[in-house]
């Protein structure tokens, strides 16, 4: 739910009331989103911006991938059960920190120019941008819903 809250000395909007509490409780010469290299480049072009969205990709992959190494072998049990061999085990899976030091944060913005409204997105785990991956997520998971459907029947065909 989108917020905002009106201080003495500036307005703070944000997606949810958490964004604009983040803001209010930050600390005396704690940097902001503002003071950061890769966002500051936005901000000083020439064309205003009408929204940025930054998300620390380092920190949000080692908080998730603890639970991604626990939940790829359950998948895997579950497709066993059904009869479709999938071999996953988490010793195969490469260290958070040979992942991690190859991420960078990511970055959307949405600026109006004198051709129309742009987008602009660096990233380096496209999984992170909402508005490319949720299509291409539908895309992929249809195919892959239907050949759970009839998959297990036809390994089971091919092996009687």
């Amino acid at each position: 739910m989108p917020s905002w809250c009106v201080t003495q000395k500036q307005i703070i909007f944000g997606i949810s009331p958490v964004a604009v509490k983040s803001v209010l409780l930050r600390q005396a010469g704690e940097k902001s989103l503002a003071d950061l290299s890769d966002v500051g480049v936005f901000l000083s072009a020439k064309e205003p911006l009408l929204s940025i969205a930054y998300v620390d990709t380092p920190k949000l992959f080692e908080a998730i991938y603890p639970f991604i190494q626990i939940a790829l072998p359950m998948v895997a049990a579950r497709f066993t059960q059904d009869e479709v061999p999938i071999d996953v085990s988490s010793v195969q899976f490469p260290t958070p920190r040979t992942i991690g030091r190859h991420l960078r944060p990511s970055i959307s913005v949405v600026r109006r120019t004198k051709l129309g409204i742009e987008t602009e997105t660096r990233e380096t785990l496209p999984i992170l941008s909402l508005g490319a991956t949720v299509p291409l997520a539908v895309s992929l998971a249809l195919p892959a819903a239907e050949a759970t459907r009839w998959l297990p029947a036809a390994l089971k065909a091919l092996t009687i």
